[in-house]
């Protein structure tokens, strides 16, 4: 068992109990010695200086030195103590009542700066456990020290959480609200505050826009919480060796800043995701002659019964009305203590949307659940020649982005722009967020292969710990865990999605889901790597006694339909031209110009992804310059020794339109106007 689950703050006396007090020395002596050694590694400060702490105390019967609420300046913390249940947490005199526990977390406080919240202190003499304890620092230099501590204090409540179902840290555990698909994470409260107009006398009411008209819960509001998210991976928290590998990082369901409404007594709960898109205001506020009105017009509500299962949300408008409450027959005051109130609920609702506007994964709120696809990935790697540029000071240089996306997650979500995607690739410890927006998700679809896909196209890579952006240009090819399996699964979640995006291209989608599958199936009947098969067309018979003539006349043929771009003065071309055609590597871009001009066009912000701003990618040709000598036979045997073994071939006869979909050194993969593919010889094709 590891060291880091501690012992109770009340032990067991059972003769029945398992846990010594040798062993549990042995685990505190254990425990202590791998937290010194964590502290050194990241340079965590054993004690700090604090401006102040304050607390409040739950109402205790037994005699207790410390006031129930209270208020001490220039107190010293022990951070490592945080981690060690039973240890001392303050000094000097009677602060050191306060001890640690194996429910301790510390939580940002939205209200003040350079404050946190230490939820699950015991109070030594009584053994209850306060409500709150919460220390403020002087300066943000003694904060940013403190930081390190929180999160590895998280890591540790979350490892007990999880290996012990006893344990409930404050801010610690299941959503029910996000898809079941996404239901094996751990969630925990990064900032959070509260607010309790009841205590002020002020009355709340909840009002939520339904069906037309608005409707009024039959329960008073007496404590608005609001609070930020991060998650973990439960798999990832059971099976981690130690607290450092345990990383929380944002979330694309919950990436909202949410309220959480209590009625009173009574179990029900209802949860508020707001968020700020830069240009809307999350909440308006009016004073009433009563108090005021805190109005969000956009926010997705939803409610939670006894049980704690969770509603399916609801995107709407919604309201807080609040006035000041009846004494007898007359309201006390002129509304002012409501109108404070109100305004606080504001504040705090902008302070907390700005927050959670810091999201790297930039989901915008009109996505709603269903349509984002989430896969599993065995790696995102950058091919040769792939540069980054730093919009800050436009320095460019190489990457490899290899190992920080190694094992990562890809979101695939629908953008506005010309009804495309994003695909959204996060890093497994949530430092790095790599962006690539694709106007035509059928370019994406056909990409797939066993190993995985990828797309020519500009991606933006996000640093998560700063914000820092910068535009990558070059390939990225994205790795599958399992080959056809995922392959298929992808296949599928992109069509869906691709449905959501453009309902009257669904027919183009199937074809080419269509494609993909019959592709898979061809692989799965050849199994080994086989000899291509004659040519449908007895003219053409097989590649390698294509002669020199029909390869002319071909040439001729394709290149009177195909799309050309502005080149140096050129006369007609002959067979001798064609020895003069170069091998191109790498995988080449749609050949459809009328598709570029229309994409450059319609390429305007998008409403989805406030990262990426249209990039400019113009589908060029290279013209090749050199063929080497015996060309139908090396062509021949490039194609028997190429990584992609399909062995159809496609027949070009005069008039027919070819669009290229990749190609490689000798062979290009074209589609025909009637939808067949298949491999021509790159000698056959004018591109230029």
């Amino acid at each position: 068992m590891s060291p880091f689950l501690g012992i109770s703050s009340s032990p067991s006396h059972s003769p029945a109990s398992s846990c010594t007090s040798e062993a549990r020395l042995e685990d505190a002596h254990s425990r202590d010695q791998i937290l010194q050694q964590i502290a050194r590694r990241q340079g965590i400060v054993r004690e700090l200086e604090c401006d102040y702490i304050a607390w409040r105390l739950p109402p205790i019967t037994t005699k207790c030195p410390l006031e129930l609420k209270g208020k001490a300046p220039h107190v010293t913390i022990n951070t490592l103590a945080l981690c060690s249940p039973g240890a001392a947490i303050f000094s000097p005199g009677k602060l050191t009542h306060f001890t640690a526990t194996t429910e301790t977390r510390c939580v940002r406080d939205l209200k003040r700066p350079f404050s946190w919240k230490v939820y699950g202190v015991s109070c030594a003499s009584s053994g209850e456990k306060a409500h709150y304890v919460r220390i403020s620092f002087p300066s943000a230099s003694q904060d940013s020290l403190f930081s390190p501590i929180a999160s590895l204090l998280d890591s540790i409540s979350a490892k007990r959480h999880v290996a012990l179902t006893s344990i409930h840290p404050f801010g610690l555990g299941m959503d029910y609200g996000v898809p079941t698909s996404h239901s094996n994470r751990i969630f925990a409260i990064t900032h959070c505050a509260k607010t309790t107009p009841h205590n002020r006398r002020v009355a709340v009411e909840f009002e939520i826009y339904l069906d037309d008209q608005w409707k009024r819960l039959d329960m008073r509001v007496d404590r608005l919480g609001f609070a930020v998210y991060k998650s973990a991976l439960k798999s990832d928290i059971l099976l981690a060796p130690g607290p450092e590998e345990i990383k929380f990082v944002d979330d694309p369901y919950v990436r909202f800043a949410r309220m959480t409404l209590r009625f009173g007594e009574r179990p029900e709960r209802t949860y508020i995701d707001i968020e700020y898109s830069g240009v809307e205001k999350p909440c308006h506020v009016s004073k009433t002659k009563k108090g005021g009105i805190v109005y969000i017009p956009t926010a997705r509500v939803r409610t939670c019964d006894a049980a704690g299962t969770t509603r399916s949300p609801v995107r709407t408008m919604c309201r807080l009305v609040f006035s000041e409450e009846k004494i007898g027959l007359f309201t006390r005051g002129g509304g002012f203590s409501a109108a404070a109130e109100a305004e606080k609920a504001a504040s705090l609702i902008r302070k907390t949307t700005r927050i959670a506007a810091t999201n790297p994964i930039g989901i915008k709120s009109c996505v709603r659940d269903g349509e984002i696809c989430e896969m599993n990935m065995k790696g995102v790697v950058s091919e040769r020649g792939y540069t980054v540029t730093n919009e800050e000071d436009g320095h460019t240089f190489n990457a490899d982005i290899r190992d920080k996306f190694r094992g990562c997650v890809v979101y695939a979500v629908p953008s506005l722009r010309g009804a495309g995607m994003v695909l959204i690739s996060h890093s497994r410890d949530g430092e790095a967020v790599l962006r690539q927006h694709i106007d035509n998700p059928i370019d994406l679809i056909t990409s797939i292969s066993t190993r995985g896909f990828g797309v020519p196209c500009n991606s933006t890579l996000v640093r998560c710990k700063d914000g820092n952006r910068s535009i990558g240009r070059g390939m990225i090819r994205y790795s599958f865990n399992y080959g056809d399996t995922d392959a298929a699964i992808l296949i599928d979640k992109l069509v869906n999605l691709f449905a959501i995006i453009a309902p009257l291209r669904r027919d183009e989608v199937a074809m080419a889901m269509q494609q993909k599958r019959q592709q898979r199936q061809v692989r799965e009947v050849s199994g080994r790597r086989k000899s291509p098969p004659p040519a449908p067309n007895s003219e053409a018979a097989t590649i390698a006694k294509l002669s020199t003539e029909s390869l002319a006349s071909l040439t001729v043929a394709t290149q009177a339909r195909l799309p050309k771009t502005p080149t140096t003065p050129s006369h007609a071309r002959s067979s001798s031209n064609i020895s003069n055609m170069s091998a191109v590597s790498g995988y080449s871009e749609l050949s459809n110009a009328s598709t570029v001009d229309e994409r450059e066009i319609n390429c305007g912000q998008s409403d989805f992804d406030i990262y990426e701003t249209p990039q400019r990618s113009p589908r060029t040709y290279n013209q090749p310059s050199q063929s080497p000598r015996n060309a139908p036979g090396r062509l021949f045997r490039a194609k028997q020794d190429y990584e992609g073994r399909w062995s159809r071939e496609v027949v070009v006869v005069e008039g027919d339109v070819v669009q290229v979909e990749f190609k490689n050194k000798f062979w290009c993969f074209v589609r025909l106007v009637d939808g067949t593919e298949g491999w021509l010889p790159a000698a056959l094709l004018d591109m230029e």
